[in-house]
């Protein structure tokens, strides 16, 4: 090609460059023409300044106010959703204690408390204990509970110790115990807390699961330590 044609062909190209910078700047004067009008007197408050929710008047509430450091408005919640037994009823009474506080003033006796018997607290609060990972604690809680008391929750809660331990010869007995107290259960355990490949969840036994962990997990969050002390206290 002549130099004549190499300049006729760059002189194309700088005028389809030129041209492309045009129809780009073009075409974003009219999206910005186009662009939603913002109704005056409206303003967007930025996502992370916005205040979050009061917590509702649930257990979950209550345990967020105690994980917010807000442990009187906590204890008062507690008593608001307090129906007499169960779980609320429990931490509702290691709360009173934590605040010094007599918790006799809620009628239970030693057997019982909140409808749970001593032998069920303890069993739950060793539990959480481990997720606490207070393992010491754990083992001795479980083993203040009476001889027979659930066996397949006993096992189970002393393969959770084990394993924190990092003592696998205990981890392999207490799961032997649990399968032949609770084979459903055993796979269900296997399957959601110990990630073997081969576990499978039982239908029959995911109720039971679900109820322990949860109750676990709540006094793991509430605080075991203080559910342990009011143990000590009530059933010493």
């Amino acid at each position: 090609m002549t130099p004549i044609g190499w300049t006729v062909v760059a002189a194309c190209v700088a005028a389809c460059v030129a041209g492309g910078v045009l129809a780009y700047r073009f075409r974003s004067r009219i999206l910005f023409a186009l662009r939603p009008k913002r109704k005056p007197g409206r303003r967007r408050e930025p996502v992370e300044k916005r205040a979050k929710p009061p917590p509702g008047k649930s257990l979950e509430g209550a345990l967020e106010l105690r994980e917010q450091g807000r442990a009187d408005e906590a204890l008062e919640l507690l008593g608001e959703i307090d129906q007499g037994k169960g779980l609320r009823r429990l931490l509702r009474a290691a709360a009173l204690l934590e605040a010094g506080r007599d918790p006799g003033s809620l009628g239970d006796t030693h057997a019982q408390l909140g409808g749970l018997s001593i032998d069920a607290a303890r069993v739950r609060t060793a539990a959480g204990l481990v997720v606490a990972g207070d393992l010491d604690a754990a083992e001795a809680m479980l083993g203040r509970v009476n001889r027979g008391f659930e066996p397949a929750t006993c096992a189970w809660v002393r393969v959770s110790i084990a394993r924190g331990a990092s003592r696998p010869d205990a981890e392999r007995q207490a799961l032997v115990e649990l399968v032949f107290a609770d084979d459903a259960l055993a796979r269900t355990v296997a399957a959601r807390d110990l990630g073997l490949s081969d576990g499978e969840p039982a239908s029959a036994a995911v109720e039971r699961y679900g109820a322990h962990a949860f109750a676990r997990d709540a006094i793991a969050r509430f605080g075991a330590t203080s559910v342990a002390k009011l143990l000590s206290k009530v059933a010493p």
